[in-house]
């Protein structure tokens, strides 16, 4: 029995001095967002120019004045975040916003019906997690997002001029047009971003990022499109143009749900 003891004492000892309190936090966050893109959607419209060409001799207008301006994106998020305490960890989840993009036309920049874009779809994010005191996390992340795009082919401006007319014999049209058009419905964006997480209770936290998305796909491109009505055959061109790329800082704020987990007990040998 006096063998026993001190074994038993010497066990104890390297459980309680060699156990690690690494606690599992992850959780769920459901977040909300807001961004701005400092890109125009009309910056390339010079290039389709050609479509529209004048003639003050004949009267015929060229390209009208169509702006298409940036309104505020709105996001929504919810994603599970994988034990913050690591150092290096990983975030996934579902992704969707809307947007509308304001419209003017001619001289008197009246604003015509705003084009909506909505999106929806996954993304993932690499993490890096700095912790600067009990019951916060600093995470700088990497990530990507797949969405589908839904839009709407939109008709941005429509024009009929008249080239010659000789009443009873001759009646010669153009007809001159531009169109916002959906290229692909998948849309690939990289996605880089800084969060902070405060944790409320052992079960909530809020959280708030900044972050940029970066568009790799081509989703959209404008077309010009003009048609010449003669007598023997209708004779039409077109020339395409991309949309400039549009990229977005966007500002996010959240609620997270923590989860319940045990703690893993790590035992080492005291020698």
């Amino acid at each position: 029995m006096r063998k026993l003891l001190p074994a038993l004492l010497l066990l104890l000892l390297t459980i309680t001095s060699g156990t690690a309190q690494n606690k599992i936090q992850s959780g769920w966050q459901f977040n909300i967002g807001t961004g701005f893109s400092p890109n125009r959607w009309d910056a390339d419209f010079d290039s389709l120019g050609a479509i529209f060409l004048s003639d003050a001799t004949l009267g015929i207008n060229g390209l009208p004045a169509v702006r298409l301006y940036n309104k505020p994106v709105f996001t929504l998020g919810l994603n599970y975040l994988r034990n913050i305490r690591k150092p290096y960890t990983w975030e996934a989840g579902i992704t969707a916003s809307t947007q509308q993009i304001g419209r003017t036309s001619g001289i008197s920049y009246l604003e015509k019906t705003p084009i909506t874009i909505t999106t929806a779809g996954i993304q993932a994010f690499a993490i890096r997690t700095f912790h600067p005191n009990t019951g916060s996390t600093l995470m700088i992340q990497i990530g990507a997002a797949v969405q589908g795009v839904f839009l709407k082919n939109t008709e941005l401006e429509n024009q009929t001029d008249t080239l010659l007319k000789v009443p009873g014999l001759i009646d010669l049209s153009r007809i001159s047009s531009l169109e916002m058009e959906l290229t692909s419905p998948v849309m690939l964006q990289g996605i880089g971003r800084l969060e902070w997480i405060n944790n409320l209770t052992d079960l909530w936290g809020i959280s708030a990022s900044i972050e940029g998305r970066f568009l790799v796909t081509e989703n959209t491109r404008f077309s010009g499109i003009t048609t010449v009505n003669n007598p023997f055959f209708p004779l039409t061109t077109r020339v395409n143009t991309p949309a400039s790329n549009i990229n977005y800082l966007q500002f996010n704020v959240g609620v997270v749900r923590l989860l319940q987990q045990k703690s893993r007990t790590t035992i080492t040998p005291l020698f």
